[in-house]
C-alpha cells in the first residue's frame, strides 16, 4: 500500500489557516493495572486509562498567528492535501508554547505545542 506524502499539509488554527512545513501528532493512553491474585495463567491485566495527545505545528509565520497567546484555548484541525482530507477531527487545544524566529536572509518563522483538551 502506498504511503502517504505530507507535501500539501496544512492546518488551520483558531479559524486561521497556517502554512506549516512540519507537524508532530504525539497520542498516548494511561495504562491501568487490573491484575488480580485470579488473573488467568499469572498474566498481568491491563485496562485503558485516560488519554492524552499534543500536536506541535511549525512553519511560515503569517498575520493571523499573531494573535495566539501561550495559555488561551483554540480550534485546531490538521489536513494532509489541499482538497480538505483532514488527518485529525476538530480539536480543542490550549497552547502550552509559542514561539517565533527569524533571521536576515530567512522567512520567518513559527512553532507552536497545543495540549489537546476533552475528546476529539
Amino acid at each position: 500500500m502506498p504511503g502517504i506524502a505530507a507535501k500539501n499539509a496544512r492546518a488551520t488554527i483558531g479559524g486561521s489557516n497556517a502554512t506549516i512545513n512540519r507537524f508532530d501528532f504525539d497520542g498516548s493512553a494511561d495504562e491501568i493495572d487490573d491484575s488480580t491474585f485470579e488473573s488467568t495463567g499469572g498474566f498481568s491485566e491491563w485496562i485503558a486509562g485516560l488519554k492524552d495527545a499534543t500536536l506541535t505545528l511549525a512553519g511560515r509565520w503569517e498575520t493571523p498567528q499573531a494573535g495566539l497567546i501561550v495559555g488561551d484555548t483554540v480550534s485546531v484541525r490538521l489536513f494532509w492535501n489541499k482538497s480538505g482530507g483532514a488527518i485529525t477531527p476538530l480539536m480543542s487545544t490550549i497552547i502550552t508554547g509559542y514561539k517565533v524566529t527569524g533571521e536576515v536572509r530567512g522567512r520567518i518563522e513559527f512553532e507552536g505545542t497545543f495540549r489537546v483538551t476533552g475528546a476529539f
